[in-house]
């Protein structure tokens, strides 16, 4: 799911950042199971515009386990 897209355009180029989510189930419940936002430069050549660059940034930090796949303790 991708929401709150929102776009800057100066001339020939643009920025634009949107948040995503991927929800997921387990267990037979819907969990979010990944989030985080795109931050994108574009450029419009022969009137079209195109990816300069993305970058993706993961917000949910992961979760950490032990060795023995039980939740370590926090720091």
């Amino acid at each position: 799911m991708v929401t709150n897209l929102s776009v800057h355009i100066d001339g020939d180029t643009a920025t634009d950042q949107a948040y995503w989510q991927t929800i997921a189930t387990r267990d037979c419940k819907s969990v979010v199971a990944g989030s985080g936002h795109y931050e994108d430069t574009l450029k419009r050549e022969d009137g079209k515009w195109k990816f300069a660059t993305r970058q993706i940034f993961d917000d949910l930090p992961p979760k950490m386990t032990s060795a023995a796949g039980t939740p370590a303790p926090k720091p």
